[in-house]
């Protein structure tokens, strides 16, 4: 694995997507939470936090369990939170 300095000077010169490339599986780069927008973090939590009590919620499809036809809806409301914090 490369170095943290050049890491950090990579994670500046790419764009995410391509940088997540570079690191090990479930290893991923995210910006510093310096000028967070803490009410948009919040509103994006809440989304997440709607849809996975629908996924937990005893009529659908997995019942109290997260089922793989559930996921993608879930993954699409956590991507925007992952670059938005460390």
């Amino acid at each position: 694995m490369p170095s943290i300095t050049a890491l950090r000077a990579l994670h500046k010169a790419l764009p995410e997507d391509l940088f997540d490339l570079l690191l090990p599986d479930g290893v991923h780069g995210v910006p510093d939470p310096a000028g967070i927008d803490y009410f948009e973090f919040a509103k994006g939590c809440r989304a997440y936090l709607l849809a996975m009590g629908e996924a937990q919620d005893p009529s659908s499809p997995g019942g109290c369990d997260v089922v793989d036809e559930e996921r993608p809806a879930l993954n699409m409301k956590v991507i925007p939170l992952r670059g938005k914090v460390a």
